[in-house]
């Protein structure tokens, strides 16, 4: 948690991540540092997850936060931005005196936390993300989401709801240069290790693909973890701000596969985003936001049922010309409707900052 400042800045930031978690980092430490914003930033732990085994890594750090949490919301703010959950150790009274307590609130979502239900021998179920998220939802003045599934559901429980996808800084990834094939051919997914699990529910076919071509898949995510019998075809690459993008560039196919789901539905498709940035030719499953991005990136799509083999095979065997049209309309795509840049305008509106408030013009 940060320290209270003397003169509150134009923004108050209020997030469960550090800026290596993948939501605060898009959703919020992007906008701030890309329109030059001076803003009172808290962040839980500012860890990268606020899993359970990051809240008992240290338990005097904890209760710090809790209290500095507590403290920040007797407080009066001026503007204040809550991305998804203040602590998750709230059942959403906390959430509610945090958007209270200010002139004007903003609550942001990029996961459908409202359809987030875990069994009672998950301790997270001890706090409700449901009970939680009606609550901050009732105490926001406005509501940003990131998807369309959300922007309907938001707007069932709010008057006041504005629809932002999650964003790609385009200068942060080194785009694709060939489209000439590896050797073997090789197949790029980045992601978090509670989402490996997409690639596993498509291994037949990714097997299949890798009998047929010897692909391989490289998985840029967080620490090594086995994907079962998808281990034979899997090279992993852990995942950095540095490298990350370096290696996603030297695919030949980027894919993209998706469950069908409330929770999965909500969603932003910022997997897809990533991969237009780097003028990857892609292959996704048309869910949710997934399939707006898709259809404006001109990617394949693999609907439920259809054969993710032979739609990657179809790319595989496609002239390098055709690969590196598609990627070029991706990376096109990507920079006229999901970039910084392009939704600038609106965010500055939403959350009330004018130019003023800036340290600097906006790139």
């Amino acid at each position: 948690m940060n320290s209270r400042p003397q003169t509150e800045p134009p923004l108050v930031a209020v997030m469960p991540y550090g800026d290596n978690g993948a939501s605060s980092r898009v959703r919020i430490y992007g906008w701030l540092r890309h329109l030059g914003i001076a803003s009172d930033v808290h962040s839980f732990l500012g860890a990268a997850s606020s899993s359970f085994r990051e809240l008992r890594a240290d338990p005097h750090v904890l209760v710090r936060a809790q209290v500095d949490l507590h403290k920040l919301a007797r407080e009066h703010h001026e503007r204040l931005l809550l991305h998804r959950e203040a602590s998750p150790l709230s059942r959403g009274r906390l959430e509610a005196k945090l958007l209270s307590s200010s002139s004007y609130s903003v609550l942001d979502l990029d996961d459908a936390l409202a359809w987030d239900v875990r069994p009672s021998s998950d301790p997270v179920s001890l706090f409700p993300k449901p009970t939680k998220i009606a609550r901050a939802a009732a105490a926001a003045d406005t509501i940003v989401v990131g998807s369309p599934s959300l922007l309907e559901w938001a707007t069932t429980v709010a008057e006041e709801v504005s629809y932002i996808p999650s964003c790609v800084d385009m200068t942060d990834y080194p785009p694709k240069t060939s489209y000439e094939l590896t050797r073997p051919p090789l197949l790029g997914w980045i992601g978090s290790p509670s989402t490996e699990v997409l690639l596993e529910r498509i291994s037949g076919d990714l097997l299949q693909l890798h009998r047929l071509s010897g692909a391989r898949l490289r998985v840029i995510s967080g620490p090594p973890r086995s994907l079962g019998p998808l281990d034979a075809m899997v090279d992993r690459i852990q995942w950095t701000t540095q490298t990350a993008h370096q290696y996603l560039a030297e695919s030949d196919i980027a894919i993209a596969p998706m469950g069908d789901s409330a929770f999965l539905r909500g969603k932003c498709a910022y997997k897809i985003l990533q991969y237009g940035a780097s003028r990857l030719p892609i292959v996704g499953s048309p869910v949710g936001a997934n399939a707006d991005a898709l259809a404006l990136l001109g990617a394949s799509t693999v609907d439920a049922g259809d054969s993710w083999t032979e739609t990657v095979m179809d790319m595989i065997n496609a002239p390098a010309s055709e690969r590196q049209r598609m990627g070029e309309i991706s990376n096109q795509a990507v920079l006229a409707h999901y970039s910084y840049t392009a939704w600038q305008d609106e965010w500055k509106r939403v959350m009330h900052i004018t130019d003023a408030d800036l340290l600097a013009p906006p790139s």
